[in-house]
């Protein structure tokens, strides 16, 4: 931490403190006194810490430096790209290291970096005493950490970049949003009566929060309720009081409502369960392969409420545990599934979503494969393998790249024409700020790792008017995004 930085401290927290701050340590530097915020001065120091109340000491930029570099906490984690030593935190670096020194043999001190990165998120300024708040902070780490899974792991467990980052939301949760953090152990809640899968909880954003659809089906399942509406008899009346691509059952028949009425699906309700159960229905979670373009497009027709129903309508039930899934493209080409083997479909993209999304992934990518092979692999298709032995096409000689890609996936999968947007003018900022098109599709040019913002990575909109984004990496939580930055962060819209 430099001198103006300590100086600005001293200024922020003076109140906090009680402290009547009017100087701090002068040295025998000429320099002219400058003024900061609140009305208070500052010299340069020649000391290396200011001691405020019950605070820790805060390292000058020299010894800062030294005890970052004896403690390897140089290299960044993977899930940050940004500086974590911030202006009201570093003052915690030496404590830190006393109760977590360097391991022998070990290059890099993890624990503290870990530390350090929650502690970059949390708002500590109500905590006057530091050395309380360090304590109470340690504990509740402690705390989350300790979670176990039904098989008696730690639940939240791990370094690598999803473990990191759903800690991180946790915590960052519990301090900054008391609301969120009690609708994650809610979730948890669920998990562990059996209600839904273990990987919801694995994939959390920090900043984020619940999309709407998801939620929903969270609050039904906490008030004892089903997730989808069961009726005994086939009410116009009650039906009519639904919202249009809400799928509902009447005994053991399968429906969903539409527009115009209702439409019958080609399943019955145990079928639906299985292959749509509560919170993945309405969300994918992308795997480690990549293909967010795909991911992107189909959760773009998952949040729209007619483009549900068409993903309804691509499966028809066989048998009492065989599905047959076609996409619209390919109707003739479908795949008959055996749900007690689905070993062919266990590398696939977002096999971490409902096993009907699986479902349609796998089905797009097998007939994808199949006609990829019949073409010249000099044309405008590319080949990209993929880790269940099929390929996946993208357009690369054509204007505008990927996004054409996008809007094929689209039209392929459900039949709909999208307009490809690949030059982002102020017109097509106004148009989208205006009318929401749920199957929009954005590409960020902005690299936030800690909100999954990627360079070169495909989302889609949540709510571009609200400011947020959906990540496929899990598109049950919406990412605030600021509306007034599309114009530099988003290259096309599709």
């Amino acid at each position: 931490m430099g001198t103006i930085q300590i100086a600005e401290y001293v200024a922020k927290y003076a109140k906090i403190y009680e402290k009547n701050v009017t100087r701090v340590i002068e040295t025998g530097v000429n320099t002219n006194r400058t003024k900061i915020s609140g009305g208070f001065k500052y010299v340069p120091l020649a000391e290396d810490t200011v001691m405020l109340g019950e605070c820790f000491r805060v390292p000058n930029a020299e010894k800062l430096e030294r005890l970052l570099k004896e403690q390897g906490l140089y290299k960044n984690l993977s899930c940050v790209e940004e500086p974590f030593i911030k202006n009201n935190n570093s003052l915690f670096l030496e404590e830190l290291i006393k109760r977590f020194p360097l391991k022998a043999g070990e290059k890099e001190n993890l624990r503290v970096h870990e530390l350090m990165l929650y502690l970059e998120d949390i708002n500590h300024s109500m905590y006057p005493n530091k050395k309380e708040f360090l304590e109470k902070f340690l504990q509740d780490v402690k705390e989350v950490e300790s979670l176990l899974d039904k098989d008696g792991q730690q639940m939240f467990f791990g370094r690598n970049l999803w473990s990191m980052l759903t800690r991180r939301s946790v915590i960052q949760a519990k301090y900054n949003n008391p609301e969120r953090y009690q609708e994650i152990m809610d979730l948890y809640k669920l998990y562990m009566e059996g209600k839904v899968s273990k990987y919801v909880l694995k994939r959390l954003f920090p900043e984020a929060h619940f999309h709407k659809l998801p939620k929903s089906d969270m609050q039904k399942l906490l008030k004892g309720e089903n997730y989808y509406p069961k009726f005994e008899v086939l009410s116009e009346q009650a039906i009519s009081k639904l919202e249009t691509g809400e799928a509902f059952s009447v005994g053991k028949d399968m429906y969903v409502k539409t527009a115009c009425g209702y439409e019958k699906l080609k399943m019955d309700a145990e079928m639906y369960e299985k292959l749509f159960p509560p919170i993945e229905r309405y969300a994918l979670a992308q795997g480690d392969i990549g293909n967010c373009h795909l991911m992107a497009a189909m959760d773009s027709i998952l949040k729209n409420p007619e483009g549900r129903i068409e993903f309804y309508k691509l499966f028809e039930q066989v048998d009492k545990n065989k599905v047959k899934c076609c996409i619209q493209e390919y109707k003739e080409n479908g795949i008959i599934y055996d749900l007690n083997d689905l070993s062919m479909i266990k590398e696939v993209d977002c096999k971490g979503s409902s096993l009907g999304h699986t479902l349609i992934e796998y089905t797009y990518a097998k007939n994808m494969c199949d006609l990829m092979k019949n073409y010249n692999p000099n044309s405008y298709y590319a080949y990209i393998t993929r880790t269940y032995n099929g390929y996946e096409p993208r357009r690369i000689f054509s204007e505008g790249g990927d996004a054409e890609t996008v809007s094929d996936h689209i039209n392929r999968l459900i039949g709909w024409k999208t307009d490809s947007r690949y030059k982002f003018t102020d017109e097509i900022v106004s148009d989208i700020l205006k009318e929401q098109k749920c199957v929009s599709v954005a590409n960020c040019t902005t690299r936030i790792p800690n909100k999954g913002l990627q360079n070169g990575h495909y989302y889609n909109s949540g709510d571009l008017r609200n400011g947020t984004l959906l990540n496929p990496w899990n598109t049950m939580e919406e990412i605030p995004y600021n509306p007034f930055d599309l114009q530099n962060d988003i290259t096309y819209v599709i």
